[in-house]
């Protein structure tokens, strides 16, 4: 009784919503994307929006930035009780930096814009990759020497990009301040399909289609949250062996939650990225599939 009471003053409040399990969906009164994108638990009052990621405990400063009315509030803490220690978490809104330029329509005359493709073309990046990437450098600014790599929702709405300098620096890698809980290259991932889980943008383009970056070596709460939602057929996960023991820890995830994951190993001193797509398709076609048995196994030889 207690939660359909709160369900009506959530839709009155914050309008239209899908319902699902102890979870209410809505449209997020912080960022108004278009569609219902900020989940509430009844049961806990935790509120998260998986678009601009602010998130909350407690529904008082929620409703007023839906522009809900003080009665509004008082009938909603009747039924969860006096809001205690409520907060509220607003994540940065990340952007690329103000100077990128896409390599697509780059200047042809700028020294900057030649010494950037062909590092890609080094790297063995197509026409292609750039394209559908949106691969872009700067020429001025803190981010001058450097390629950006941008990664888009599946909203293709930006989550996160990286940085990488087309000449000899010590500081090859350049990413911005934000968070990693994202779903890399998340717009061109089709989920009905085997996917690739990989470290870097890079070793993403070695593998070729439907591979997520994690940006780094630790599995994301989102593509976690994603993988269990979508339930591919098959999750290759493709970590260098240095992270031999995170990519056991996300393959054993994915076996609790009965998602058939293959361990592909890379040889020692290289990466995806440097053997390129059709040795990193033998290497996936020839991975076998693994069991909570051989997880276990291989931990304890590392």
């Amino acid at each position: 009784m207690k939660q359909k009471r709160l369900e009506a003053i959530i839709s009155k409040v914050l309008g239209d919503n899908t319902k699902r399990n102890d979870e209410i969906i809505v449209r997020c009164p912080y960022c108004n994307h278009r569609k219902h994108k900020l989940s509430i638990n009844l049961l806990n009052y935790k509120w998260h929006c998986w678009v601009c990621n602010v998130k909350g405990v407690g529904l008082q400063k929620l409703f007023k930035k839906g522009g809900g009315s003080y009665q509004d509030i008082q009938d909603a803490n009747l039924v969860t009780g006096k809001p205690t220690n409520e907060k509220v978490v607003v994540e940065k809104q990340i952007a690329l930096p103000y100077e990128f330029q896409p390599i697509a329509t780059g200047n042809p005359r700028d020294p900057e814009f030649r010494n950037a493709a062909m590092y890609l073309k080094r790297r063995g990046l197509t026409k292609i990759d750039i394209l559908r990437h949106n691969i872009g450098y700067c020429s001025t600014g803190s981010y001058k020497g450097y390629i950006i790599i941008p990664s888009y929702d599946g909203e293709g709405n930006l989550n996160y990009y990286v940085g990488r300098s087309y000449y000899k620096s010590d500081f090859p890698h350049k990413n911005p301040t934000a968070s990693k809980n994202v779903i890399g290259f998340d717009m061109l991932i089709d989920w009905e399909e085997d996917i690739n889980i990989c470290e870097g943008a890079f070793d993403a383009f070695g593998i070729g289609e439907n591979t997520i970056p994690i940006f780094g070596k630790f599995m994301p709460k989102k593509l976690k949250a994603k993988l269990i939602e979508k339930r591919p057929s098959r999750v290759n996960v493709i970590l260098d062996r240095d992270a031999t023991e995170a990519a056991l820890d996300v393959s054993q995830h994915l076996l609790d939650n009965n998602i058939d994951a293959y361990l592909v190993q890379v040889p020692e001193g290289s990466d995806p990225g440097d053997l390129g797509v059709d040795k990193m398709k033998q290497l996936i076609d020839y991975a076998e599939p693994l069991n909570l048995m051989k997880i276990m196994e291989m931990k304890f030889e590392l």
